[in-house]
């Protein structure tokens, strides 16, 4: 089955929908996305391991769970499906910044994207579904701040996503 995006402006108003291929080629047609970054009680983030089987970004260290919404989903149920498919939970989240970024990937591909970031806690089991992610860890802030500075095989959008994350918990000091 073809994946189908929901293309949008800058405002994030849906223009059109067009399959994920489209969306990436090039240098990527604006789309919506999420992202969540999970956190412990110890404060640490959950994040995850692109599988190698990824056409974008395949062994780079991601956010939590990362997703398009289809074609008439929204934010926050993208989000949770992430979750549940990629790593086997069902948490409730809450979003806590939108942002856009462009990235190319390997000349031919890039990402375009109107990225939902959403948090929650949790200390459970994990799942993770191996066509998805091929490892994860609990890391804390200050050695995710390190991993980034090095650009130890980061997503692109994990760096956005982790200072979205840095203003939401400045704001709740």
């Amino acid at each position: 089955m073809i994946e189908m995006l929901q293309v949008v402006n800058e405002k994030d108003t849906v223009l059109d929908v067009k399959s994920r291929i489209e969306c990436h080629e090039g240098k990527g047609l604006l789309h919506r996305a999420t992202t969540v970054l999970l956190t412990n009680n110890q404060g640490q983030l959950l994040i995850t391991k692109r599988s190698n089987k990824k056409d974008l970004w395949p062994g780079f260290w991601d956010t939590t769970a990362s997703t398009h919404p289809s074609e008439f989903e929204s934010y926050i149920d993208a989000a949770k499906r992430s979750l549940k498919t990629e790593l086997g939970i069902k948490l409730e989240l809450k979003q806590i910044d939108k942002f856009t970024y462009q990235a190319d990937f390997n000349k031919t591909k890039a990402e375009n994207e109107m990225c939902a970031l959403f948090t929650g806690i949790y200390t459970g089991k994990l799942f993770p579904n191996q066509n998805e992610i091929s490892e994860f860890t609990w890391i804390s802030i200050d050695d995710l701040k390190k991993e980034i500075e090095l650009k130890n095989n980061v997503s692109p959008w994990l760096v956005h996503a982790f200072n979205g994350y840095l203003k939401y918990t400045k704001s709740k000091i």
